[in-house]
């Protein structure tokens, strides 16, 4: 199943990146990975949500992804 959000990822993504102003990175590294982060490089790409449960609880799981599915369709 495929659900497509059309809301702006490029504003959403500008907010999450401007908001993020009092982040110090973990390591060099962890600093070069995000110095090189472009929004704009990044609009239109897929996101991939992982949904989780307990051994034996698949029911809830497939719920769980049913209601995101009708939250999602809600703001497109």
């Amino acid at each position: 199943m495929f659900i497509v959000y059309k809301d702006s990822i490029r504003e959403l993504s500008f907010l999450i990146y401007r908001s993020r102003t009092a982040w110090t990175p973990l390591n060099e590294k962890d600093a070069a990975l995000q110095a090189d982060y472009d929004p704009e490089f990044y609009q239109g790409t897929p996101v991939t949500l992982q949904c989780v449960g307990r051994r034996l609880e698949d029911e809830k799981v497939l719920e769980m992804t049913g209601i995101i599915a009708d939250a999602l369709e809600q703001h497109s």
